[in-house]
């Protein structure tokens, strides 16, 4: 019977080193979605109905890159990124925007495999509660959504493995006839 409880624990060790190895996050190719460090603008504190100069790089050459910005997205610039990748362009904050809001530019093209890329930059209009500070990058930070799941999985995982082992011991304590 100790073969077949080593048996037994080499798979309880197998799924759960299964479940993390698929808890954990991976990168996907087919969105690159990366931080808002990647944008530069030339304020952090725009006015509503002002301009502001935004730029980034990582997009392939010479495709099209659209700028929004979102609570509600807004297309507000279009710009076609050097033979480097790289794009710079003036938009006008929509006038309709809250002062003090916080909103999100966010500039989408491709990068040079032809994948989706996107980088986003958060910014709080002038005239509210924002601090009025001047960068030309870091500095505003995006609010982090969603769930974390690396910890649900690790404790679905143990879970699974704790069961399997008590139906296991179960079945070990029965006598032979009765298995």
């Amino acid at each position: 019977m100790s073969a077949r409880l080593t048996r037994l624990a080499a798979a309880a060790v197998a799924s759960l080193v299964a479940t993390l190895a698929l808890a954990l996050p991976t990168a996907v190719s087919a969105s690159a979605y990366t931080s808002d460090e990647e944008v530069q603008v030339s304020t952090t504190s725009p006015a509503p109905g002002g301009s502001v100069t935004v730029a980034a790089d990582g997009f392939g050459a010479n495709t099209d890159v659209e700028v929004y910005i979102y609570s509600t997205p807004v297309l507000i610039g279009t710009a076609t990124a050097n033979a480097a990748g790289e794009v710079s362009l003036d938009v006008t904050i929509p006038s309709s925007f809250a002062a003090g809001s916080t909103h999100t530019i966010e500039l989408q093209g491709v990068d040079a495999s032809g994948n989706p890329y996107t980088v986003s930059r958060a910014v709080t209009l002038a005239g509210g509660s924002g601090s009025g500070s001047s960068s030309s990058g870091g500095g505003a930070s995006l609010a982090q959504t969603g769930a974390t799941l690396v910890p649900i999985a690790v404790g679905a995982g143990l879970l699974i493995v704790v069961g399997g082992l008590l139906v296991a011991t179960g079945r070990l304590r029965r006598p032979a006839s009765q298995r």
